[in-house]
């Protein structure tokens, strides 16, 4: 074996610190960037009328940035047996955060949507990091009870309940958008786990029915859908 072999081995022997992805960093990396550009597009006017500064939310959106990529790396400098570990805790900060924000004069209002905890001149939106602490805890319990998720219905009713719980708070806020993605990416896990093919589409099924008699009964959710469908049309 030559030394540049030898000196290949040593660097692969070595632990490291971070293990990227590279797929997923770029896919995120992708969305990261496209959602900058939308938001910037959107708000340019609307910042100069309002502070003289077109670029005011893309400065802020800024900071946003930096804080998640800082925490995206703390999260990856920690292992995964302790993430496992972890679960149930995350779980009930998780439900913690959702509670907390529906507390009047705890929880910021905007729009009759009670969803922002406000820190002088910044709001943090609790269901977003609300659903990736139950996705955290979601992939620790399918990890550890994969067989049971397999064989038995009880061991995928488990996680469903704590999903429904986290979208039924997540409705009262009301969020119907972000309890969507937690049920489509809880759902998602489940059935990646192993989960029985008929309980998983009997479930979509139920969970789409139910999502879509939600929106339909709503004046602005409706609103919302229909110009999605159409964003030409005159409001």
């Amino acid at each position: 074996m030559n030394a540049a072999s030898l000196a290949f081995a040593r660097s692969n022997a070595r632990p490291r610190t971070f293990v990227f992805d590279g797929v997923l960093l770029m896919n995120v990396a992708a969305i990261l960037l496209l959602g900058l550009v939308m938001m910037t597009s959107a708000s340019v006017s609307i910042a100069d009328r309002q502070v003289h500064e077109p670029l005011y939310y893309l400065e802020r959106e800024m900071v946003g940035v930096g804080l998640g990529l800082a925490a995206a790396l703390i999260a990856m400098a920690i292992p995964t047996s302790l993430w496992e570990r972890l679960g149930m805790p995350l779980l009930l900060f998780a439900f913690l955060l959702l509670v907390i924000v529906l507390i009047p004069g705890v929880g910021h209002e905007v729009n009759g949507s009670r969803r922002w905890l406000r820190f002088g001149v910044m709001s943090f939106q609790t269901s977003e990091l609300a659903r990736v602490l139950l996705l955290t805890y979601l992939a620790s319990y399918v990890v550890r009870r994969q067989a049971e998720l397999k064989q038995e219905l009880k061991g995928f009713l488990k996680p469903l309940g704590v999903l429904m719980g986290a979208a039924a708070l997540l409705l009262v806020q009301p969020d119907f958008g972000a309890a969507t993605v937690l049920m489509a990416t809880g759902l998602s896990v489940l059935f990646l786990a192993g989960g029985k093919l008929l309980q998983f589409f009997t479930l979509v099924a139920l969970a789409a029915g139910g999502m879509a008699l939600i929106a339909v009964t709503s004046a602005y959710r409706l609103k919302r859908l229909t110009a999605f469908l159409d964003p030409w049309a005159d409001p």
